[in-house]
Parts: C-alpha cells; sequence; structure tokens
C-alpha cells in the first residue's frame, strides 16, 4: 500500500497544475515562463484564472501601454504557452521551455531552447514572483 501511494505522488506531481511548492505552483510557473519569454517583470503579469490545467495570465506592457493575453500549461518539466486566442507554441519549430527548482524549492529557472541552437536561462527567487 505504502508503494501505491508513493506511485500516486509521483504521477500527481507530473499533472498540470499540481502544486510543486508554496511559491512554485502551476500559475506562478507560468508567472515565470512568460516574464522570460516576453523580457517583462513578472510583477506586472497577473493571473486572471485557471482552467482545467491551463492558466491564463496577462500585462500591460510598460512601454506603450499595450495589453497582452497569453496562455500556459505545464505537462511535467515542459512549460507550453501560446497567446490567449492563438495556437499553443509546442511546434518543433517554436522554443521548448523546461523548468527546474532548487532542492529547497526556493528557487526556479526557466531554459528556453530555439530551433536555431540559441537560448536562455532565466532564475527567480520565490520572492520575485
Amino acid at each position: 500500500m505504502k508503494g501505491l501511494l508513493a506511485v500516486i505522488l509521483f504521477v500527481m506531481s507530473f499533472m498540470p497544475g499540481a502544486a510543486y511548492s508554496a511559491a512554485f505552483d502551476s500559475p506562478n510557473i507560468c508567472k515565470a515562463v512568460i516574464s522570460t519569454v516576453m523580457s517583462q517583470s513578472p510583477k506586472i503579469i497577473k493571473i486572471n484564472r485557471v482552467t482545467n490545467g491551463v492558466v491564463f495570465l496577462s500585462y500591460k506592457r510598460p512601454s506603450d501601454g499595450k495589453y497582452w493575453a497569453q496562455k500556459c500549461k505545464i505537462v511535467g518539466s515542459k512549460v507550453i504557452w501560446g497567446s490567449a486566442e492563438g495556437r499553443w507554441r509546442d511546434d518543433p519549430q517554436d522554443s521548448v521551455i523546461h523548468f527546474s527548482m532548487s532542492k529547497d524549492k526556493k528557487r526556479i529557472t526557466i531554459q528556453e531552447a530555439h530551433s536555431d541552437g540559441s537560448g536562455s536561462v532565466k532564475s527567480f527567487h520565490e520572492g520575485q514572483i
């Protein structure tokens, strides 16, 4: 029975919407990803709602006041995003985004790899999100 519980908890940890830590639950992981992808401060990004494991976020860009809205979902350590009303950015030609957490779960690292071999890495501590 103990082994079955461990397997269930392990599988649940990879489900969309699963809590990864108090500071970095799936909405906040998505917030860090959108911050990284869009080169915006996570402080301006608002979590609008979470529906069936999909996180809907938005922000007003400070440089011109333009409103942007995205969606995001987590599949294991991979994060897939897209514009709120547009397609998911999960085609091999799109960037591939993964996240990892520090052992103490107080820092998250977002890794974005583009199909041309370029990419970026950005880390956030729990107070930044």
